[in-house]
């Protein structure tokens, strides 16, 4: 920028870097590209069956029925509705034992906070916080009533490094519990995590890298109060529509899930697991997603 209308002396303004995030994460998103690796979800062998259906006026209407491979007595299932408009959102959901749970949330004036009330028929009623904005995401999570605040804070340093805290509040004992502590550093296509559980001493560490737009491949290793776990894997797309996923652990599990969109709306999961020390012992499933408009 020149100006030469007072002085007769040019000058030159550069414009200062911002470091402000587009997608700040929370703390829980730490790590979180490792899921393929570190997270039992994927790989969960269950036969499954999943509905779900869009209304008018914002409401949706789901129903799942969820059964562990081989294990017919392990049943899990719930029907439930939602709602949004706007900022405004709201949910309840009935389980197989007749447990209800409902939830309220509002997106507040104030840009990047969010509340949420949550109440059922097991538990403590709650309150949820989050906001983000920045560099900076937090969530707390408070029981109505006498109980635990859950609370983490994740900073953004620069443009690559995310750093974050959780604790765990016992108002009751005015003590603080599972004190964690967690970076994350990304750069291009490697992505680099480490968290460490306080009480427990535990460390985790991960390693993420995106070979090519369809292929990504990483380790995570755990150490500290249990034995030492190292896992390996990659998570493959074959096309838009369909994805393998697979981990091998140093404890000889050998774990893979294929996921298949068929049409819109459905789509089909298999995930099986074999040991390297116990090869009879062979689990799989099935797992079903249908949704309609």
């Amino acid at each position: 920028i020149r100006d030469t209308s007072v002085t007769g002396v040019q000058t030159c303004a550069l414009p200062i870097s911002s470091s402000i995030r587009k997608n700040m994460p929370f703390f829980a998103d730490i790590g979180k590209d490792a899921s393929f690796l570190t997270s039992d979800k994927t790989y969960k062998v269950q036969n499954k069956i999943d509905v779900k259906h869009s209304g008018p006026h914002g409401l949706v209407f789901t129903a799942s029925e969820t059964r562990a491979a081989g294990e017919g007595k392990d049943i899990s299932g719930d029907v439930g509705a939602s709602w949004k408009k706007n900022a405004l959102s709201a949910g309840v959901t009935v389980d197989i034992n007749g447990n209800i749970k409902v939830n309220a949330a509002h997106a507040s004036l104030i840009n990047g906070l969010k509340s949420t009330l949550n109440y059922g028929t097991t538990g403590t009623p709650s309150v949820e916080l989050e906001y983000k904005t920045g560099n900076v995401g937090l969530k707390t999570k408070a029981p109505l009533a006498m109980g635990t605040i859950e609370s983490s804070v994740a900073m953004g340093l620069g443009d690559s490094l995310t750093a974050g805290a959780a604790v765990d509040f016992d108002a009751s004992k005015k003590s603080a519990k599972n004190i964690n502590i967690g970076a994350q550093y990304a750069s291009g296509n490697i992505t680099l995590a480490s968290s460490v559980a306080l009480e427990k001493q535990d460390i985790s560490v991960s390693y993420v890298q995106q070979l090519t737009d369809d292929l990504k491949i990483g380790a995570a290793a755990t150490f500290g109060s249990a034995d030492p776990t190292v896992r390996i894997g990659m998570k493959l797309a074959l096309d838009k529509d369909s994805s393998i996923t697979g981990r091998v652990s140093s404890s000889g599990l050998i774990q893979a899930a294929y996921a298949q969109k068929l049409r819109q709306g459905l789509s089909i999961s298999l995930t099986g697991d074999v040991s390297a020390h116990a090869l009879s012992k062979q689990n799989i499933g099935v797992g079903i997603s249908l949704a309609s408009q």
